[in-house]
């Protein structure tokens, strides 16, 4: 039987309560943010002849992230969830 990412999704969605499917989302996010900047810190040491348009794509997938996890940690900090 084969599932399509809509259908996984929303198992995943109604199998969980909030406080435990958005600590997994939180934990994805942060895995994803931190292997991004490994990925950019690597692409700035090692370089080559396309490590400008390849830092700067990073860069673009990193502010989003980086930003979303600034707001989670503020909001986990203040208790406001």
């Amino acid at each position: 039987m084969t599932s399509t990412a809509g259908e996984i999704v929303k198992e995943f969605l109604a199998a969980a309560d909030f406080g435990a499917l958005s600590t997994r989302i939180d934990g994805v996010a942060m895995v994803l943010l931190i292997v991004l900047l490994a990925e950019l810190e690597m692409v700035r040491v090692f370089g080559g002849p396309e490590a400008r348009a390849r830092i700067v794509s990073l860069r673009v997938a990193v502010a989003p992230l980086l930003l979303a996890f600034i707001f989670v940690m503020v909001v986990r900090s203040l208790g406001l969830k």
